[in-house]
């Protein structure tokens, strides 16, 4: 179930998710001008989630996926092939 996290929108600490918990591998996409998702915020969620990756695509926003299609969908095939080939 979501549950707002002011972190992912750059408002500061607050309680959220226990995101230590999370046991499968986990891909972070961050827009590199994202105004919601700030760098520290994206670096300290990967921080709690085990082996968590996290990539930042430049010419991005908030949006990834829409505004650099081609980025986002490199940085998904990369890591579901490497998720692939470790287990």
């Amino acid at each position: 179930a979501f549950s707002f996290d002011p972190r992912w929108f750059a408002l500061g600490p607050g309680a959220g998710p226990e995101l230590v918990h999370v046991a499968t591998p986990t891909l972070l996409i961050r827009g590199a001008q994202s105004p919601l998702l700030s760098r520290e915020g994206a670096l300290e969620i990967a921080a709690e989630i085990r082996g968590a990756r996290l990539v930042e695509i430049e010419g991005a926003g908030h949006n990834v996926h829409l505004e650099q299609p081609a980025r986002f969908l490199a940085a998904v095939q990369a890591f579901l092939a490497e998720v692939h080939s470790s287990g």
